[in-house]
């Protein structure tokens, strides 16, 4: 029985550094590819986000149901987005966006969907999608938020709060 039980544990151990390893790796390509863009390297940052979708999708298929499940939606969604496969991206975005509760995690996912709605030709969802981060607290994403939300805004007729949200994001 102790044989039995040890197995277990160590099972279960195991399984918890895979995905502490693998959750560690993609956030580690994500931040990287983040930084990259803000850089103004955008073939450096399409690598990273291609690493970083891989990592996540290998913990997903390895651990479905795990702990870092949502973050590791929010990754590979993020990281699709970034890579033009909006279609695909908003399926892992829409249930990161519902299920995290970390608010960077969130503001990201939520910032790459109002990205692939808006270029999937959904302006009024973008717009919706991407309200909430008008409060975030970090500059950049508030400012790339405004500047999506004031194009969406722009096409779906709502130019004075368009005009609002683009200058207030710098935008010429």
């Amino acid at each position: 029985r102790r044989g039995w039980l040890a197995g277990l544990l160590l099972l279960a151990g195991c399984g918890f550094y895979n995905g502490y390893n693998g959750i560690y790796a993609a956030n580690k390509f994500a931040s990287q590819a983040r930084n990259s863009e803000e850089a103004g390297r955008p073939g450096e940052a399409q690598n990273l986000w291609g690493q970083a979708a891989v990592k996540a999708e290998s913990l997903l298929a390895r651990q479905p149901r795990g702990k870092w499940r949502n973050d590791a939606l929010a990754i590979r969604g993020e990281a699709l987005s970034s890579l033009g496969r909006c279609s695909e991206a908003s399926v892992y975005l829409h249930e990161a966006v519902e299920g995290m509760t970390d608010r960077t995690g969130r503001e990201q996912a939520a910032l790459a969907l109002g990205k692939c709605e808006l270029e999937l030709g959904q302006p009024a969802l973008a717009a919706t999608t991407l309200h909430p981060l008008e409060a975030s607290e970090d500059e950049y994403r508030r400012d790339k938020a405004n500047r999506l939300r004031g194009q969406a805004l722009v096409l779906t007729g709502g130019y004075e709060r368009a005009l609002q949200d683009l200058v207030s994001a710098g935008a010429p």
